[in-house]
């Protein structure tokens, strides 16, 4: 184990301090720290987010906290959520003569942000409904999507 056992009571308690100190209407996201390349086939040692295990003593890849979502839409109840992963096709293309590379690179990377799906990778716990429209706005090929 990597660390000495700590109380659940511990981790609510820093959770009540925080929220405490959140403005009115705010919403909170932590996540994971990615996994970190070191070559080509190799990570080095996954080391979490400290405010994310300060808040839910959670020290595992891919988790994700998200406090008062409800704030996001304002007058409106959530009836449903769930976490993805979205990737997109980034690869650009640079003209070399064109007259402003700078605004060249500017344009290209504006498109890149709207490059097609590559992957969609969706929480299994998120409901079925809420995972088809996602798919279906994003255009996204069945192939492309994972549990």
């Amino acid at each position: 184990m990597k660390y000495h056992p700590l109380t659940p009571e511990l981790f609510q308690h820093n959770r009540k301090r925080f929220t405490a100190e959140m403005k009115p209407g705010t919403v909170a996201i932590f996540n994971a720290n990615d996994m970190m390349p070191r070559s080509g086939d190799q990570y080095h040692v996954f080391r979490q987010n400290a405010g994310l295990y300060w808040l839910t003593g959670i020290d595992q890849e891919e988790t994700m906290l998200l406090l008062f979502i409800e704030h996001l839409f304002p007058g409106h109840e959530v009836l449903e959520k769930g976490v993805l992963r979205l990737i997109r096709d980034s690869d650009i293309e640079i003209e070399e003569e064109a007259e402003d590379l700078v605004l060249e690179f500017e344009e290209a990377l504006k498109q890149r942000r709207l490059g097609s799906v590559v992957r969609v990778k969706i929480e299994a716990s998120m409901p079925s409904d809420l995972r088809d429209f996602i798919v279906g706005e994003l255009e996204a090929a069945p192939q492309d999507v994972v549990l």
